[in-house]
């Protein structure tokens, strides 16, 4: 998900530093602007918050059934996004 994001926001030359601003970025950009559906921009954030989880706090797991949604979030995610580069971009 990060990857396809940060692919679009590189295509409208829009800047980002790290995993956050990248999810902000999306969300004021994309998602505000219309691009894609609000529940994307959930999706996003919800996989981010899981990174975190796994990242940072070794001690809390992240059931299976979790996982799988995530995964099919991630998806779904990807081909939403690559529609938004092919229509409005010609890329892809």
């Amino acid at each position: 998900m990060f990857h396809a994001a940060s692919a679009l926001l590189n295509v409208m030359q829009l800047k980002f530093k790290t995993h956050k601003g990248t999810v902000g970025l999306f969300g004021n950009h994309v998602v505000k602007a219309g691009l894609v559906e609000a529940e994307y921009g959930r999706m996003f954030n919800d996989a981010q918050d899981l990174r975190e989880t796994a990242d940072y706090k070794a001690t809390v797991g992240i059931a299976k059934d979790e996982a799988q949604a995530a995964v099919a979030n991630a998806e779904r995610f990807v081909a939403r996004v690559k529609e938004v580069l092919k229509a409005k971009h010609g890329i892809g």
